[in-house]
């Protein structure tokens, strides 16, 4: 997916992303997050990609898991917005700032969060 194609389908519906992930997985979403932290092998202290992180669910579950550094990388700042922004995320430090990789726009951005 391109940059521009990531804008096109995410932009103005990052607010409602989750909700409607949530009853289009008719609420599998919350199962299948846990199965992917629990694959994960980190430890406080440890930083971890979160790549196409959308509004940081899985950043957040990480963090929630291992009280490790996330980085959470997305094509979207919409869906970053969100991520750095959530209630559930209050009281960390997060940042949102363009990120740049081959052959990306420099829209491309990255959220950064840590515990």
């Amino acid at each position: 997916m391109t940059t521009a194609d990531a804008e096109r389908i995410f932009t103005g519906i990052a607010g409602t992303y989750d909700r409607v992930a949530a009853v289009l997985s008719l609420g599998q979403d919350p199962r299948w997050r846990r199965a992917l932290v629990d694959a994960i092998d980190a430890a406080t202290g440890d930083r971890v990609l979160d790549v196409a992180t959308g509004t940081g669910m899985v950043a957040k579950a990480l963090r929630d898991a291992f009280g490790c550094t996330v980085v959470g990388l997305d094509q979207s700042p919409d869906m970053l917005r969100v991520a750095t922004v959530r209630p559930a995320l209050r009281g960390r430090r997060a940042t949102v700032r363009p990120a740049r990789s081959p052959g990306s726009s420099p829209r491309s951005s990255r959220a950064r969060a840590q515990p």
